[in-house]
C-alpha cells in the first residue's frame, strides 16, 4: 500500500466554508487590533473549525505490476516457402517463445500475415502492425519484431506520421547473396483477333545487376502448343507474336531458362490470358428462287452482329429471254468467277437455299467449294422440292461432300420436329426447348433422304432425317431437309425457336468453341476448376489433371445434363494445369497468376530500413544467427551488433483506493475543544 496525497471531502459545501473562514477571519483581525486577550487561541480554534469542516483524507492506492507486450509480426506469405526461409522463420518464433517462458514480465502476441495461402497475391505488414498497434497500451508495448524477407507491398503510410512509441527490430530471412532471374511483361493486350499477330513484350532480368551482354533461352506455349523457342537478350525489351487459332480464352505461357544454382523459380515464368474474338463471320447467302423462308435466313444472320452477310438472289437466268439490254437492267449479274474462284476461301459459311441447277454455277464452282470444305471450309445446305429433282445439288461434285442423299420423294404431311437423342446432346440443339416433349409448331413438307455420314439431330414422320451435321475432311456441313423454317417465324400454331437454330447452326459450322459437341473444357474461379466434358456419347468420362508441380490426378465426371459431365476439384496452388482425356488436351490457369508476391523475391532491407532506423531498432539477418533478445531499460540502448532489446516499460494499474480522515470525530472534538479551555483560560486572567 503506497500513500500518494492528501484529498479535501468538505462536510459543507465550499462556498459555505469560504463563507465562515471569511467571518472568522475578520473576527480574528479585528480581536488582534483590539488587544483582546487570547486571540490567538481563538482565531486557532476558527482555523482548526474550518480544517475539520474541509475535511482533509489520507489517500493510499495498491498497484499491480503489468506485464509488457512484444508485438511479433510474422510474415507468412508464399514467398517465405524460398529456400531455408520458413525453417528460419521457426528459428525466430522459436526464441521469442523461449524469452517469453523465461520472464514472467514479457507477453508475446504473435501476429501472422498474408494467410491467403498459395494464392496470396502479395505482402502486407504494415496494415496488420497498424492494426496490433490499436490494441496495445502505449506504456506497455516493449518493442516491435517484424520478421520478413522484406518484399512487402503494402504502404508505410499506414503506420501514420509518428509510428510506433518503441524499437522495431527486423529479423531478415532469406540469403543475402542469392541471385535471381525474372521474367518481366511489360505490355499484354488483353483482347485479340482470331488469325491476327499481337505483341506482348517481355524483358528478361539477372539480380543483382542485369548482365545485359548474356543470352537466354525464351520459351513460348500457346494453349500448351510450343510456338516460340529461341535466345533472348538480357536486360532488353523483347516483342513476342502470339496468333490466336480460335475464339475464346488462350493462354500463353511463356517461360526463360533458370541461372545456374538458381533456387527459386515462380518468376522465371508469366501466364498470360488473352480474350480472342473474330473480327466479323462473312458468310455467303445464295438463294435459288424468292420463296417464304428467303428472308427468314436473311433476317436471323443479319440480327447477328458478328456476322458480315452477303446476300444473293437468283431472279434472272444466263438463260433468260429478256430484250432488255443490260445497262438498262436495276439487277446485277451473278459475280460467279469473283465469289467461287477468287475469294471463296474469304468466306466462313457459304449457304445454299432451295438452289437447283440452272446454269448459274458451272459444275468446276461446284467443284470448288467440295474442295473449300475439306480444307476446313463450311457449308449449309437447305432444300426444297428441287433436292429430288434434275436440278438436285446432289447431282454436282458437291455430293462428295453432302451426308443426306435423297431417296426420290417429298413427305408432304403435317409433322411437328423432333429432338433425337443425338439432338438432345447436341450443343447446336440441346436446351432449345426446356420441355422433354416441346409443342412446336408443324411443318408440312420436307425432303425423304438416306444419311450417309453424321449425326441426326432432328426428325420428321417415320424417324426421317430432318437435320443432319457432319464433318468432312477439316470442314463442316449441315443440311436442312426442308424448307418450312419459315412457318415458326410466322409464328404458325405456335412456332417454335427458329432463330436460335439458326444462330447455333451458322456458328457450329463456323466452329464455335461453345458448341462443339466433342469438346473439353475448363475454367477457373479462383483455386476452384470446373472441367466439362460434352460428347453425343451416354458413357463415363474421366480426366487426368497435372499440377504446376508435375503431379497427375485422375478425376471422374459427373453426368450433369444430357451430352454434358462435369466435376469441381479445388487445387492448392495457382499455376498452369493441363487436363488430359486421351482425345482433348488443354490447358487452365488457376488462382492468381503473375502476382506481386513472386514479381522480386530477393530479400531487401529497403522496405523497412526507415521504420527501423526511426524507432530505434535494428536489422539482423537470420542466415548470419539468431541474436539474443534482452529487456532493457526504457532510456538504454534498444540494440547490439548480436542483439536486439525490448524495453521494461514498468506500467502498472491501481488495484484498491483507501482513504483515512485526518481528524476523526473524537480528534476533532479534543482538538477544539482543548482551544477552547486555552482561550478561556487566557481571557480569565
Amino acid at each position: 500500500m503506497d500513500w500518494t496525497g492528501i484529498n479535501l471531502a468538505p462536510m459543507v459545501s465550499l462556498w459555505t466554508i469560504v463563507t465562515l473562514g471569511g467571518f472568522a477571519f475578520a473576527a480574528a483581525l479585528y480581536g488582534w487590533l483590539m488587544g483582546a486577550r487570547g486571540i490567538f487561541y481563538r482565531a486557532g480554534f476558527l482555523a482548526a473549525a474550518l480544517i475539520i469542516l474541509l475535511n482533509p483524507q489520507l489517500i493510499s492506492e495498491e498497484q499491480e505490476g503489468l506485464t509488457d507486450t512484444a508485438l511479433v509480426i510474422v510474415d507468412d506469405s508464399p514467398s517465405q516457402d524460398i529456400g531455408e526461409r520458413r525453417q528460419q522463420i521457426l528459428q525466430a518464433e522459436d526464441a521469442v517463445r523461449k524469452l517469453e517462458a523465461g520472464d514472467p514480465t514479457l507477453d508475446v502476441r504473435m501476429v501472422r500475415t498474408s494467410r491467403g495461402g498459395a494464392n496470396a497475391t502479395e505482402t502486407r505488414i504494415y496494415g496488420p502492425l497498424a492494426a496490433s498497434l490499436t490494441d496495445i497500451p502505449k506504456d506497455r508495448l516493449a518493442g516491435i519484431i517484424l520478421v520478413t524477407d522484406g518484399n512487402i507491398h503494402d504502404n508505410p503510410a499506414a503506420l501514420g506520421t509518428g509510428g510506433p512509441d518503441a524499437p522495431v527490430h527486423a529479423l531478415m530471412t532469406g540469403d543475402k547473396a542469392m541471385r535471381d532471374r525474372r521474367l518481366i511483361v511489360e505490355r499484354s493486350p488483353e483482347y485479340a483477333l482470331v488469325d491476327r499477330p499481337v505483341s506482348v513484350i517481355v524483358r528478361v532480368e539477372d539480380q543483382p545487376g542485369a548482365a545485359s551482354r548474356d543470352r537466354a533461352r525464351l520459351t513460348v506455349r500457346q494453349d500448351g502448343r510450343l510456338v516460340l523457342d529461341e535466345d533472348v537478350r538480357i536486360g532488353r525489351s523483347w516483342p513476342i507474336a502470339i496468333t490466336p487459332d480460335h475464339r475464346g480464352n488462350i493462354l500463353v505461357d511463356i517461360g526463360i531458362e533458370p541461372l545456374d544454382g538458381e533456387v527459386a523459380l515462380q518468376n522465371n515464368r508469366a501466364i498470360l490470358n488473352l480474350n480472342a474474338v473474330r473480327d466479323r463471320l462473312r458468310v455467303l447467302l445464295i438463294s435459288g428462287e424468292p420463296h417464304p423462308g428467303e428472308r427468314v435466313w436473311r433476317t436471323a444472320l443479319k440480327s447477328d452482329p458478328a456476322v458480315d452477310l452477303v446476300h444473293f438472289t437468283i431472279l434472272r437466268l444466263p438463260t433468260s429471254q429478256d430484250s432488255t439490254p443490260v445497262n438498262q437492267l436495276s439487277l446485277i449479274p451473278f459475280p460467279t468467277d469473283r465469289l467461287f474462284d477468287e475469294q471463296l476461301n474469304e468466306f466462313d459459311l457459304v449457304i445454299f437455299d432451295r438452289y437447283t441447277l440452272r446454269g448459274v454455277l458451272d459444275l468446276r464452282y461446284l467443284q470448288n467449294l467440295a474442295d473449300y470444305v475439306e480444307d476446313g471450309g463450311a457449308i449449309l445446305v437447305a432444300t426444297g422440292p428441287e433436292f429430288v429433282m434434275p436440278v438436285s445439288l446432289y447431282l454436282t461434285p458437291l455430293a462428295r461432300v453432302l451426308p443426306a442423299s435423297p431417296i426420290g420423294r417429298l413427305i408432304e404431311e403435317g409433322f411437328r420436329p423432333e429432338l433425337t437423342e443425338a439432338g438432345k446432346r447436341h450443343p447446336v440443339t440441346a436446351g432449345l426447348t426446356a420441355s422433354a416433349s416441346p409443342e412446336w409448331g408443324r411443318w408440312f413438307r420436307m425432303v425423304n433422304a438416306d444419311v450417309k455420314e453424321g449425326d441426326i439431330l432432328m426428325r420428321g414422320p417415320d424417324d426421317a432425317p430432318l437435320l443432319v451435321l457432319s464433318h468432312v475432311g477439316a470442314g463442316r456441313v449441315a443440311q436442312l431437309l426442308s424448307d418450312q423454317i419459315w412457318l415458326w417465324a410466322r409464328d404458325v400454331e405456335g412456332g417454335g425457336p427458329h432463330q436460335e437454330l439458326l444462330r447455333r447452326l451458322a456458328h457450329w459450322l463456323m466452329k464455335e468453341p461453345d458448341l462443339e459437341e466433342e469438346a473439353l473444357k475448363a475454367a477457373a474461379d479462383g483455386l476452384t476448376l470446373t472441367i466439362e466434358r460434352r460428347s453425343l456419347l451416354d458413357q463415363e468420362h474421366r480426366v487426368s489433371l497435372t499440377g504446376p508441380d508435375g503431379e497427375t490426378q485422375d478425376i471422374i465426371l459427373t453426368p450433369e445434363s444430357p451430352g454434358s459431365s462435369t466435376a469441381r476439384i479445388t487445387v492448392d496452388r495457382p499455376g498452369l494445369y493441363q487436363v488430359n482425356d486421351s482425345a482433348h488436351e488443354i490447358y487452365v490457369g488457376a488462382g492468381t497468376l503473375n502476382s506481386r508476391e513472386f514479381s522480386t523475391i530477393i530479400p531487401t532491407e529497403e522496405r523497412i530500413e526507415e521504420l527501423v532506423s526511426k524507432t530505434g531498432g535494428s536489422i539482423h539477418w537470420l542466415e548470419d544467427g539468431m541474436p539474443d533478445i534482452r529487456r532493457v531499460r526504457e532510456d538504454a540502448t534498444s540494440s547490439g551488433r548480436s542483439w536486439i532489446g525490448l524495453e521494461r516499460r514498468g506500467a502498472s494499474r491501481t488495484i484498491s483506493i483507501q482513504e483515512t480522515s485526518l481528524f476523526p470525530g473524537f480528534l476533532s472534538f479534543l482538538v477544539l475543544a482543548t482551544l477552547a479551555a486555552l482561550a478561556w483560560w487566557r481571557e480569565s486572567r
